[in-house]
């Protein structure tokens, strides 16, 4: 059953003392360990993140409202907390007009090496979804090629806001030994994709059959690997990379 409350100082809710003091409630909540969750919405949401509640708050009418959250809080011997509407006002300092309020543990803070390695296999998996579609449009290997390397240096493709994220996972990668092996793979995936246009360019002719797809494929992810270095630290414009990258293209498909 919800246990009624009736003293707004009641130690018992202490969770949500003076809500409306934000420089305290900043302080004590981090501390605590907790965060305050407000209105049926949210709670349920917070719920379905797989966050835990401490306990809950709420008017007497939403506990039929709210029965199901009811039935599952008691199950797992989580407290709910019941009270009229002026004692929850002087306990939180405001009138609670959303409902509810859920006291949730606060979910440990992601490891910044962590972000970093869900940020790139996200970014990795959405530019190449992205590339994919780019190139059913384009009918032979060599304008494949030519539209995968160029996009390196094209300020406006969506490879531009990889550049950051890229810079970030290569300046970290000798600290953090469970970041190599996502760099490896998504590199071996960046030569391979290479590699097998110049092939696919050999099978439809766009490509001449002496020219070597490894060898050029590999010299050619390392000129747009390179130019997007200079690019980077200002060496080159965007124009002469793209130039001298189609040089580049030229002299390998030339054979």
């Amino acid at each position: 059953m919800p246990i009624e409350i009736s003293d707004p100082g009641d130690e018992r809710v202490r969770d949500y003392f003076s809500l409306t003091d934000v420089k305290l409630r900043s302080r004590l909540d981090p501390e605590r360990g907790l965060y305050l969750a407000e209105s049926e919405k949210v709670i349920r949401r917070a719920l379905g993140a797989g966050h835990r509640p401490r306990s809950f708050l709420m008017g007497q009418r939403w506990v039929t409202d709210l029965s199901d959250l009811v039935a599952t809080a008691e199950s797992q011997g989580v407290p709910v907390y019941v009270a009229q509407v002026d004692v929850i006002e002087a306990m939180t300092g405001f009138h609670l007009h959303r409902g509810a309020l859920a006291s949730m543990h606060r979910p440990p803070l992601v490891a910044p090496q962590e972000l970093l390695r869900n940020a790139l296999v996200f970014s990795e998996t959405r530019w190449e979804e992205a590339l994919d579609e780019e190139l059913r449009g384009l009918r032979t290997g060599a304008a494949r090629l030519k539209h995968v390397l160029l996009v390196t240096v094209d300020p406006k493709s969506h490879f531009s806001e990889q550049r950051a994220l890229w810079n970030e996972v290569w300046s970290t990668l000798r600290f953090d030994d469970d970041l190599r092996p996502l760099v490896e793979h998504y590199y071996r995936a960046w030569l391979e994709r290479i590699v097998a246009l110049v092939e696919e360019g050999r099978s439809d002719g766009s490509v001449p059959k002496r020219v070597n797809a490894a060898d050029a494929g590999w010299r050619l992810a390392a000129a747009a690997d390179g130019f997007d270095a200079l690019l980077y630290v200002g060496l080159a414009t965007r124009e002469d990379a793209r130039r001298l990258l189609l040089g580049a293209l030229q002299r390998e498909l030339a054979g």
